[in-house]
């Protein structure tokens, strides 16, 4: 299953690994897990049909689904709600400043 950022076809083999070997690869590898982990139910399908996701952070934080129908689009895109995004926030926080209390809103 395919989860791609949006970065990793601008920067070169070096740059990625030197990015995953910092703080931030931390948190790369944290929501591609989530996200493959969410869309396991859905994998076969994604798999015949060559769809993927694509996680952006620039201009705001987005995860997009691409597939070649509106219908497994929909479906990749139910398997994460907005509450997942707290989720996975955290999820993240915790791994990148274990026992230290997240700021809030």
């Amino acid at each position: 299953m395919v989860v791609k950022f949006d970065f990793e076809d601008r920067l070169s083999q070096d740059q990625l690994q030197e990015l995953m070997e910092s703080d931030v690869g931390i948190m790369i590898t944290t929501l591609r897990q989530f996200i493959i982990e969410r869309l396991k139910v859905l994998k076969d399908e994604i798999e015949r049909d060559g769809a993927y996701t694509l996680i952006t952070f620039n201009p705001k934080f987005e995860i997009r689904y691409y597939a070649s129908t509106e219908e497994l689009r929909y479906k990749m895109k139910s398997c994460i709600t907005q509450d997942d995004y707290e989720y996975i926030y955290r999820l993240i926080w915790d791994k990148m400043y274990p026992g230290a209390i997240p700021p809030t809103n």
